[in-house]
């Protein structure tokens, strides 16, 4: 009994250990069922936005079935597309070969002509002897010539419709060619169009990170339309059919358009920047070179990144573009360190404003007015009204004299009288004139004080101040006034002198 019950227990758990494998076995197949598979690939010309909305929920190994889906639509297309190249090759070899033959034929019967012509000399020579007999023969020549004109004619009339035949069968050739060689053109449109989608599909297998590397450049063999030049016919039909195309010309035209339209909102963009700025900089306390520097950067900047954007519209990459601007920025800050230098020295110009624009300094040797700064040199305009540009990092690292930098300036000058002039005479004069001058300030008080007894002067300082514009007019004055007024009172300038003592040799 034992066993029985055992025996049975042992069936039982048999059959659900097979039901068990049948299950998972159901399942896999279940699985196995599922497995996803191209939805993308059923329209050919699917929109480019709609194809890249459809790819962004698909999971990496989703996305390599449609990669491969639509690699092999697109092998599908080339490979008819070669074939119809092959076949429009072999016509093209064809009517070559005909050409050919017909030129031999022709070269062929030039040569029978010309030998026919010489035979005809010669007979031309032998009828001259043969006069009289050839006038007894004329009645027979005659017939034999109306008759001749018979068969001309209906020679003429076989080859006429001979001719129409061979033009028809032409005509046919022709046709068939023209046709084959539109078919070419749309099929170069069509592999295009795929090549086009499949790399929005290797895009999107990239974000995801699959490897597109073979898949890559197995599309950009494929990429856009090639024109044999050589096949002038072919050539301007598929060149036709890429303007007429809504992917080609028509699209084309369509991104520029629109790239204008951008990059005249960019343009009035970069105005209203400009202006904002030039707005802004007026109400703060700036110089002036700050001022032009931060309308034109601001402009600049604007529509610098405004291309960028509008760039895209045309279907250009600007990814791989400003990876390559950022790999070189090493290499081509190497090789412009003189101009970087420049360039950090403008930025520390504008921000320490040691002068501004129509100040008289003195640097690095040179003195006039600053006419212009940009952020890599510095222009002045000396007072002989030479134009000199300075590299801003000459100008940084030299001494930098603003003569123009306060609002008023001490006016330097010396007047040597002689020994034998009376001194205080000669200062009342100088301080009376300073007096009288109206551009002479009161504060700080001018001051007039003998300074130096020298060799040959008694030598006094005029230390006058005023406003800084009005600098050399008060030197020029008072120097001009001193010299009439000593003249007049007598005060004399003493030229430079010297004794010598002369001892008599013993």
């Amino acid at each position: 009994m034992n066993r029985f019950y055992f025996s049975r227990v042992s069936q039982l758990i048999m059959l659900f250990v097979l039901l068990i494998i049948g299950l998972g076995f159901t399942a896999k197949k279940a699985d196995a069922d599922q497995v996803y598979t191209a939805a993308t690939t059923s329209n050919l010309e699917v929109n480019i936005k709609e194809l890249e909305l459809m790819l962004h929920p698909l999971t990496n190994a989703e996305l390599k079935i449609e990669a491969a889906a639509w690699q092999g639509q697109l092998q599908q297309v080339a490979r008819q597309l070669s074939q119809s190249e092959i076949l429009a090759h072999r016509l093209e070899v064809k009517e070559a070969a005909e050409a050919e033959k017909k030129a031999a034929e022709a070269e062929k019967k030039a040569a029978e002509a010309e030998k026919k012509a010489a035979e005809a000399d010669e007979e031309v020579a032998e009828a001259g002897e043969e006069v009289a007999e050839a006038d007894k023969e004329v009645a027979e020549a005659d017939k034999e010539v109306a008759e001749a004109d018979k068969g001309i004619a209906e020679a003429v009339k076989k080859a006429t419709e001979a001719g129409l035949d061979q033009k028809i069968k032409s005509e046919k050739a022709k046709s068939f060619k023209d046709e084959l060689l539109e078919e070419i053109a749309a099929m170069k449109l069509a592999q295009a169009a795929v090549a086009k989608r499949m790399e929005v599909v290797l895009s999107e297998l990239e974000k995801k990170g699959g490897d597109t590397k073979e898949l890559r450049l197995y599309t950009d063999a494929f990429s856009g339309i090639e024109i044999d030049v050589s096949n002038t016919e072919s050539a301007w039909l598929a060149l036709e059919a890429w303007v007429t195309s809504d992917e080609g010309g028509l699209s084309m035209l369509v991104s520029i358009v629109k790239f204008v339209v951008a990059m005249i909102f960019v343009i009035l963009l970069a105005n209203l920047t400009g202006k904002i700025a030039d707005r802004f900089t007026k109400i703060s306390n700036v110089s002036s070179l700050l001022k032009s520097f931060i309308k034109v950067f601001a402009r600049r900047i604007v529509l610098f990144i405004g291309f960028i954007a509008s760039v895209s519209i045309l279907g250009i990459n600007i990814g791989p573009v400003l990876a390559l601007i950022g790999a070189a920025g090493l290499v081509i800050g190497l090789a412009l360190q003189n101009t970087l230098g420049n360039f950090a020295s403008g930025i520390l110009i504008l921000l320490y404003r040691p002068f501004d624009m129509g100040d008289v300094v003195e640097v690095d040797g040179f003195t006039g007015t600053v006419n212009s700064m940009t952020l890599l040199s510095t222009s002045i305009k000396t007072f002989d009204n030479k134009f000199i540009v300075i590299p801003n990092n000459s100008v940084w690292n030299a001494a930098i004299t603003n003569v123009t930098g306060s609002k008023t300036r001490r006016v330097d000058m010396v007047f040597g009288i002689g020994y034998d002039d009376d001194f205080t005479t000669a200062q009342k004069i100088i301080q009376t004139v300073l007096d009288d001058h109206p551009k002479v300030l009161n504060e700080p008080k001018p001051i007039v004080r003998m300074n130096e007894l020298g060799d040959s002067s008694v030598n006094i300082i005029c230390r006058p101040w005023t406003k800084t514009e009005d600098y050399w007019d008060v030197y020029w004055d008072v120097m001009e006034a001193v010299k009439y007024e000593f003249d007049t009172q007598g005060v004399t300038f003493p030229f430079p002198q010297q004794d010598v003592h002369l001892f008599p040799a013993k």
